[in-house]
C-alpha cells in the first residue's frame, strides 16, 4: 500500500479517536506508540500528525511533542456555528442543481441508519456528518467543504463531552426527513433553509446540554 494512502488511513483513524473522545484532550501522541497501536509505519504516522495539526485537532508543544488539542470554549463554539450557518447554507444551495436520485437514495440510507442509533452519540454523529457531507460535496466547492469539515470536527471534540437526550436525536431525524423530502422536490430555497435550521438545532441542543452540566451564573 502506497505511503499517501497509508497516511490518509492513519489520519482518519487518529482523527476518529480524537473526535469520539477516545483520545482525551491533553493526551500525548507518541509516534512510536501510535505505530504499534494503529499498525502504521513512521512516515504515515508523522504525516497524519502534521495533517491533524494543520486542522487544529493536535498541538505541538515544547518538551511534550504532539498532544490532543483542547476543545473550544462555549463562546468560540457560538462563533463557529455563526460561520457554519453561512458556509453550510451556501454549500447546500450550490449542490442542489447537481443532486441525483442516487445521491438522495444514499442520504435516505444514512437517515435510516441514524434512526437505528437514537441514543448513541459516536455512530450517530459520524453518520450525521456523512449525511451533510454527501450533500455538500456535490457542490464541487472543495475548499469550502474542507473548511466545513474542520469546523464540524472542532465542535465534535466539545460535543462528545455533553451528550444529548433522546428527544434531541428524534428532532434531528425529523429535520433530516424534511431535508430529504425537499431534495425530492428540488426546492432550492427550502433545502437551504432546512439545512441551516438543522445546524442551528445542533447548536441549541448543545447549549442546552452544556447548561445542564455547567449551569450559567446569574448576572
Amino acid at each position: 500500500m502506497k505511503s499517501p494512502l497509508r497516511a490518509k488511513l492513519a489520519y482518519q483513524k487518529l482523527r476518529d479517536m480524537i473526535v469520539s473522545g477516545e483520545k482525551f484532550p491533553g493526551t500525548r501522541l507518541i509516534p512510536a506508540d501510535l505505530e504499534v497501536e494503529l499498525g502504521f509505519g513512521k512516515v504515515p504516522i508523522r504525516e497524519a500528525l502534521l495533517e491533524l495539526g494543520q486542522r487544529g485537532l493536535v498541538l505541538m508543544e515544547p518538551y511534550k511533542g504532539a498532544i490532543v488539542a483542547y476543545p473550544p470554549t462555549m463562546e468560540e463554539i457560538q462563533e463557529i456555528f455563526e460561520i457554519r450557518y453561512l458556509l453550510e447554507g451556501k454549500a447546500a444551495e450550490t449542490a442542489i442543481p447537481k443532486v441525483t436520485d442516487d445521491l438522495i437514495a444514499e442520504m435516505e440510507s444514512l437517515h435510516e441508519k441514524m434512526s437505528e442509533h437514537p441514543k448513541s452519540a459516536e455512530p450517530y454523529f459520524r453518520l450525521n456528518r456523512q449525511f451533510h457531507m454527501t450533500l455538500y460535496q456535490k457542490s464541487g466547492m472543495e475548499h469550502l467543504v474542507s473548511i466545513i469539515k474542520q469546523l464540524i470536527d472542532k465542535v465534535q471534540t466539545f460535543r462528545i463531552r455533553h451528550p444529548f437526550e433522546l428527544e434531541d436525536y428524534q428532532r434531528f431525524n425529523r429535520e433530516h426527513r424534511d431535508i430529504i423530502d425537499a431534495l425530492h422536490a428540488r426546492n432550492i430555497e427550502r433545502i437551504k433553509e432546512l439545512t441551516v435550521a438543522n445546524v442551528r438545532s445542533g447548536f441549541e441542543t448543545l447549549v442546552k446540554s452544556y447548561d445542564k452540566v455547567i449551569p450559567r451564573q446569574n448576572d
